[in-house]
């Protein structure tokens, strides 16, 4: 059994059941959000995706909406969390009407196509919750050796299998496990400023 297993199995009941749906839940609200402003579903995500590192998901919607009400031009006084790099790709990305090539990194593209798509198989977001849930470790030293593009897939592919031997979608049994892991990291009092790139 991995560490990812331990957490799933000692996630409650209610992180089941919100993780259970919460792509399909954001994905609904994006949708809601493309139609009113009349701007494509996959340039919503795109915002999105791209804003969320260093904010919190309440945050991330918040910045997003602003960066459609305001087309793409928010004034200074609008409160943008986060890295001003990535307020820029935003902006980018309303402007040009393309997600590609101002989405990068691996964590931001693939929850880019966990939002656009909350029934997709292969997307897996990997953040850095995910990689001290299954290390076990709050050090950000530790962490950073376990952010390669090949240490990301391993992580990815334990997750398919755990999510194959519970009967899940792999991105539903990443949602449960960070939330899961969340509460456990905040109930241990060691939710350090190394943990703070969330997603959700």
């Amino acid at each position: 059994m991995n560490q990812f297993e331990r957490v799933y199995l000692e996630s409650t009941d209610v992180e089941k059941n919100m993780g259970l749906h919460w792509y399909t839940d954001q994905h609904a609200y994006l949708k809601d959000m493309s139609n009113h402003f009349n701007i494509p579903l996959d340039i919503v995500c795109g915002i999105t995706a791209v804003l969320s590192p260093m904010v919190s998901w309440q945050e991330n919607v918040n910045m997003t909406y602003h960066v459609l009400k305001f087309k793409g031009k928010v004034p200074a006084s609008v409160k943008m969390p986060g890295f001003k790099s990535n307020v820029r790709k935003a902006l980018r990305i309303y402007r040009g009407k393309k997600v590609f090539p101002s989405l990068s990194g691996p964590k931001v593209t693939q929850f880019y196509y966990n939002l656009l798509n909350p029934f997709d198989e292969e997307a897996i977001t990997i953040d850095t919750f995910m990689i001290a849930c299954y290390y076990d470790s709050r050090e950000l030293g530790v962490i950073k050796k376990y952010t390669s593009e090949k240490h990301v897939e391993f992580l990815k592919n334990e997750l398919r299998e755990l999510a194959v031997k519970h009967a899940l979608l792999p991105l539903q049994l990443q949602a449960i496990i960070w939330l899961a892991y969340h509460r456990i990291v905040r109930s241990m009092g060691s939710y350090g400023s190394q943990l703070t790139l969330k997603i959700f």
